[in-house]
C-alpha cells in the first residue's frame, strides 16, 4: 500500500511538474509568425482601395500607385504558440538591410526619417472596413502610432493589422518591413518581409519633407498661407523662406536649399528686428547681374511703424546677408508685396492699415534699399488691409499693383509710375473670385503679366479665366479659356491658383476634387506668349485622389526655369498635428523638350560618308552641354572639321537652301545649314567631337538652330572637302 501511495504521489508530483510547463503563465508571450502580406494605394475608403501588387509579393512604388507618398500595408499574424495575448504594444519597423532595424516614426519628427506613420487618415482602433487578405481571420486594428496596441485571443487562427505608411522616399534600393510584438521581432515565413522597390524611375512624387515640423521650429503657418511665392529655384538649387507662427522664434527667418536629389538642408535662420510669424513675410529672388538676389519685407508692426528689409545673394549653398534695414510705411495686416522691375529697382507696396488706399514706394537706386521715394497713394475704399496684395515691376520707373477688393470679389489694378503716381483703378475680373483663388506670373522676355483666376466663389463649381497684360500698351485682354467643366477645374473655395512659367508655356495647378474633401493636384498648360495661346486638351493630373486636404499650392517662383513641380500642400485646413503640411514634388515635364535629329545626307570620302549625331543621346537641355561627334572623318592622327552653326535650314541668303555644292568642286554634297557661325575643329582616328554649352536662360526654351560639318578630305573631289549629313536641335528644359 505505501509503494502504492508511493507511486500515486510521484505521478502527481509529475502531473504537477508537467502542467507548471505546459499551462499558460503571464511569462509565456504568444509566439507569432508573419505570413500573408500586401501593400495597397491610399485612396478615399477602405473598399476602394487598389492592391500595389499581387499577395507576398515585392512592390515597386511610384507616383502612380500611391496618393501623396502614402501606402497601406496589411499584414497577416499567425499564432504558432500560446494561447493569446491582451493589450500587447504592436510596432512597425523598416530596414534596407534585414540588419539594422528602425521603428517607423511619427509625423511629429523632424526631417531625415524614410517611413512616417500616416495621422489623421482614420480613427485609432477603428475596426477595418474589409477583409482583402485571406478570409477567416479577426479584424485588425488601423495604427496610426508606433505604440498601437493589439490583442490577440487564445488560440485565434489569425490577426490583421493595417498601416498607413508615408515614404519620404529614401535613397533607391530595396525596403523591408516587419512587426514587432511586445518587444519581440515577429519572424517572416518562406515569402520574407513585406518589402518595396524603389527606382530612379519611380522617384516621381516625393515627399521629402513635414512642414508642421521642420526639424524642431514647429508650426509654420506661412507655408499654409500660398498667396507669396516661398519657393525659388536658382537655376542649381532650390530654396524655401519660412516663419513660425505662434512659436517663440516668431522673430526668426528659416531658410533652407535643397539640390534636387536627398534631403533639404539643415535650416539656416536670421533673426529680425520684430516678429515676423504673423505678418505674411514677403520674399522675392532676382537675377541681377547674374546674381540671384534675394529681398525680403520682414516684420508684423501695423500702421505707421517700421518693418525690416532685408538683401541678401546667393553664392552656391549659402545667402550673404546685407545689415537690416528699416523701412516706415503705414503697413496694414497682410496686404503688402515686394518686388525688382526691370531696372532692378525694388518696389515695396501695400494697403494701408485699416484699408481704404492702396500706397506703393520705389527705391531710389537699383539693387538697393538704402533709401525710397516718398508713398504714392491711391484711394478704393473697398481695399482690404487682410487680403493679397502684389507689386509686379514693369520697366524701370513704373509698376503694377494687384490687390483684392472684398466688396464685388474682384482683383483690382493700377499703373503707379515716377514720378507720376498712380494712375487709374481697373478691375481685371468681372465675374469674381475668392480671395486666394488668383495667381500671377511675369514674362519679361515677350512683355506680358498673366493673371490666372476663377469665376465663381462656390467650391467646385468655378472655371478658370486667363487675362493677359500686355506691358507696352499697359492694357488687359481676356485670353481663351482652359478646358472647362468636372476634371478640370480647382476646388473653390480658398484653393489657390499657382501660375508657374517655363519658356513661353504658363503651367496652372489646382487642387481638384473628386468626392467631398478628397483632393488630387492638377495642372493646365497654357503654350503663348500672349493672348494667341493654346491650352492643353485638358488637365493633367499629378496625384491620385485620396484622404488629404490638398488646399494649398504653391510652386517655384514666377519666370523660373525650373523642370520640377514643388509644392506646398497642406493635408487639411490648418496647420497643426492632425493636419500636417507636406512639402513635395513631383518630377514633370515642364516646357519644351530638347529635342535633336538628324536630316539630309552626307557625300562620301575616303573613310565613307561622313556623319554628325548626339554622344551618348545628349540632347540641348538648358544648363547643359550639348555633345555632338563627327565619324567616318579622314584616317590618321588628325582630321579638320569646319562645324558650321546655323539659325536657319531654309535659306542662307541670297541661297535657298538645302543647297548643291556641285559648282565649288563638292559634287553630290549638299549644304543644308546656313552658315552663320563657324568653328574649326581637329580630331583623330576618323572622329572629331562638338560640345556646345547652352546656358541656363529660361528665355531660349524653345529656341531652335541647325548644325552641319564639312571635312577636310584631300582628294576626295575637286575642293578636297566634304560634307555630313546636317542636324535640327530645339533647346529644352529637360
Amino acid at each position: 500500500m505505501a509503494t502504492t501511495r508511493a507511486r500515486v504521489r510521484t505521478i502527481a508530483a509529475l502531473l504537477i511538474t508537467i502542467g507548471a510547463i505546459t499551462a499558460p503563465s503571464a511569462a509565456q508571450s504568444t509566439q507569432l509568425r508573419q505570413t500573408d502580406w500586401r501593400f495597397y494605394n491610399d485612396a478615399a475608403t477602405d473598399a476602394a482601395m487598389s492592391p500595389l501588387g499581387a499577395m507576398n509579393t515585392e512592390t515597386a512604388l511610384g507616383s502612380a500607385s500611391i496618393h501623396n507618398g502614402t501606402i497601406r500595408l496589411r499584414v497577416l499574424l499567425a499564432e504558432i504558440g500560446g494561447l493569446g495575448d491582451a493589450n500587447e504594444i504592436a510596432k512597425l519597423q523598416y530596414s534596407a538591410d534585414l540588419t539594422t532595424w528602425t521603428d517607423v516614426a511619427t509625423q511629429a519628427t523632424t526631417t531625415g526619417v524614410p517611413f512616417h506613420y500616416v495621422n489623421g487618415a482614420a480613427t485609432n482602433g477603428a475596426l477595418l472596413g474589409s477583409l482583402l487578405l485571406l478570409a477567416g481571420n479577426t479584424l485588425g486594428h488601423y495604427h496610426e502610432t508606433g505604440t498601437g496596441v493589439e490583442s490577440i485571443a487564445a488560440l485565434e487562427a489569425g490577426l490583421e493589422m493595417d498601416f498607413a505608411i508615408k515614404c519620404h522616399w529614401p535613397t533607391t534600393g530595396t525596403w523591408y518591413f516587419r512587426l514587432n510584438w511586445d518587444g519581440v521581432a515577429v519572424q517572416p515565413t518562406a515569402v520574407g518581409y513585406p518589402r518595396v522597390t524603389i527606382s530612379a524611375a519611380d522617384r516621381t512624387h516625393v515627399v521629402t519633407s513635414v512642414g508642421n515640423h521642420f526639424g524642431s521650429e514647429g508650426l509654420c503657418e506661412e507655408l499654409r498661407i500660398g498667396d507669396y511665392k516661398r519657393l525659388w529655384f536658382d537655376g542649381t538649387r532650390y530654396w524655401i523662406f519660412y516663419t513660425v507662427a505662434g512659436a517663440p522664434s516668431g522673430a526668426t527667418l528659416f531658410y533652407r536649399h535643397w539640390s534636387g536629389i536627398g534631403e533639404w538642408s539643415a535650416p539656416a535662420s536670421l533673426a529680425c528686428s520684430g516678429l515676423t510669424n504673423d505678418g505674411r513675410h514677403r520674399p522675392w529672388v532676382e537675377n541681377i547681374g547674374g546674381i540671384n538676389t534675394v529681398f525680403l519685407l520682414l516684420g508684423n508692426g501695423q500702421g505707421a511703424n517700421p518693418r525690416w528689409l532685408r538683401r541678401g545673394t546667393i553664392s552656391g549653398t549659402t545667402i550673404n546677408w546685407d545689415p537690416e534695414l528699416p523701412f516706415t510705411a503705414n503697413f496694414g495686416d497682410e496686404a503688402n508685396g515686394i518686388g525688382v522691375d526691370d531696372g532692378d529697382y525694388v518696389w515695396v507696396a501695400g494697403v494701408v492699415n485699416g484699408g481704404g488706399t492702396v500706397w506703393a514706394r520705389r527705391s531710389t537706386n537699383p539693387n538697393d534699399l538704402s533709401s525710397f521715394l516718398p508713398a504714392r497713394t491711391i484711394v478704393d475704399t473697398g481695399a482690404h488691409e487682410g487680403r493679397a496684395c502684389h507689386v509686379i515691376g514693369l520697366g524701370s520707373n513704373k509698376a503694377l499693383v494687384l490687390w483684392y477688393k472684398t466688396s464685388n470679389t474682384d482683383v483690382r489694378y493700377s499703373i503707379v509710375t515716377e514720378p507720376g503716381g498712380f494712375g487709374p483703378i481697373a478691375s481685371v475680373n468681372t465675374s469674381g473670385c475668392q480671395d486666394q483663388d488668383w495667381g500671377f506670373t511675369v514674362d519679361k522676355q515677350n512683355g506680358f503679366v498673366y493673371l490666372v483666376h476663377t469665376n465663381s466663389t462656390t467650391n467646385g463649381a468655378g472655371d478658370f479665366v486667363l487675362r493677359v497684360f500686355d506691358i507696352a500698351s499697359q492694357t488687359w485682354s481676356t485670353a481663351t479659356p482652359p478646358p472647362a467643366g468636372v476634371g478640370n477645374r480647382p476646388f473653390g473655395g480658398d484653393d489657390h491658383a499657382a501660375v508657374q512659367l517655363v519658356g513661353n508655356d504658363v503651367y496652372v495647378f489646382f487642387a481638384i476634387s473628386d468626392v467631398g474633401e478628397d483632393r488630387a493636384v492638377a495642372y493646365h498648360k497654357y503654350t503663348g506668349p500672349g493672348t494667341t495661346g493654346t491650352w492643353n486638351s485638358g488637365a493633367t493630373r499629378l496625384s491620385a485622389s485620396g484622404r488629404c486636404n490638398l488646399d494649398r499650392i504653391v510652386t517655384v517662383g514666377p519666370g523660373t526655369p525650373a523642370n520640377r513641380v514643388l509644392a506646398v500642400v497642406a493635408a487639411g485646413d490648418n496647420p497643426n498635428a492632425g493636419s500636417p503640411i507636406d512639402l513635395e514634388f513631383w518630377d514633370e515635364p515642364l516646357g519644351p523638350e530638347a529635342t535633336f535629329g538628324s536630316f539630309g545626307a552626307g557625300c562620301a570620302g575616303s573613310s565613307g560618308v561622313p556623319a554628325l549625331g548626339a554622344i551618348a543621346g545628349s540632347r540641348p537641355v538648358l544648363g547643359h552641354n550639348m555633345a555632338m561627334q563627327f565619324s567616318s572623318l579622314p584616317p590618321g592622327p588628325l582630321n579638320v572639321v569646319l562645324a558650321i552653326f546655323g539659325l536657319s535650314d531654309t535659306q542662307w541668303p541670297p541661297f535657298p537652301l538645302p543647297l548643291p555644292l556641285d559648282a565649288i568642286g563638292m559634287p553630290g554634297c549638299m549644304a543644308y545649314v546656313s552658315l552663320d557661325f563657324w568653328f574649326a575643329l581637329t580630331g583623330q582616328d576618323t572622329v572629331c567631337n562638338w560640345t556646345i554649352g547652352i546656358p541656363n536662360e529660361p528665355s531660349l526654351a524653345g529656341f531652335q538652330f541647325y548644325v552641319q560639318g564639312l571635312a577636310l578630305d584631300i582628294g576626295t573631289n575637286p575642293a578636297g572637302v566634304t560634307a555630313s549629313n546636317a542636324a535640327a536641335a530645339r533647346l529644352g528644359t529637360h
